[in-house]
């Protein structure tokens, strides 16, 4: 895939993983969420969460928008259909947050159980 990077991408660009112009151009023509860190690699952030390692052309671009703050368009290969996939993660947000609600219900019916002085509201 031609990954074409334009003014559009260029202008209101900041250097942050999410907002550079490298994403904002892989994002445009892939149509999924994307992030570049320090010009060396993509990294899809939807599933099937590919991450891709960019040409080296592209990291020396990257390092002039860093050092100047001035890019002018461009265009680069990437290979995004034949990427290897990540294997999925597990939403770790859910299981962490339901467990801890648990835990958080077990330990006070303990407290309450026992009667433990501490955890009372003081009157």
């Amino acid at each position: 895939m031609l990954i074409r990077i334009t003014d559009k991408d260029i202008e209101g660009a900041g250097q942050h993983p999410l907002e550079n112009p490298i994403t904002r151009a892989i994002s445009r023509l892939t149509g999924q969420t994307w992030v570049v860190f320090e010009g060396r690699s993509a990294h899809q952030l939807q599933s099937p969460y590919r991450a891709l390692a960019l040409p080296y052309d592209v990291y020396l671009l990257w390092q002039r928008y860093q050092t100047s703050g001035a890019m002018e368009p461009f265009e680069f290969d990437l290979n995004v259909e034949n990427a290897p996939v990540r294997q999925e993660r597990r939403d770790r947000s859910d299981r962490r947050g339901s467990d801890r609600r648990r835990g958080d219900r077990r330990r006070n019916e303990r407290r309450n159980s026992r009667g433990d002085r501490r955890h009372r509201p003081r009157t």
